[in-house]
């Protein structure tokens, strides 16, 4: 949720494997410190359904199992540049 151009004022962060949410308001933390679900409940549960209905969308991957990937050489490369992997 934005209100307007330039970074969107909220965030709001799922753990998949324990389904733990966190809100952050990025104008005054943008250093996500300050979890401030408790404070807007109402926000966070609004956000939180638009994750779930993104998601509908979505194919569905199950995050909780390693799987191998078979990655394009070019992809390696801009993972290794961004630090992800040496």
């Amino acid at each position: 949720m934005s209100g307007g151009g330039g970074i969107p004022r909220w965030t709001l962060i799922q753990w998949i494997a324990n389904q733990g949410v966190r809100l952050f308001d990025l104008h005054r933390d943008p250093g996500e410190r300050r979890d401030l679900r408790g404070r807007h409940p109402d926000l966070a549960a609004g956000l939180l359904a638009e994750l779930e209905e993104w998601r509908a969308h979505r194919p569905r991957l199950d995050l909780r199992t390693q799987q191998e990937v078979e990655l394009l050489q070019e992809k390696v490369e801009e993972l290794r540049e961004l630090g992800y992997i040496e």
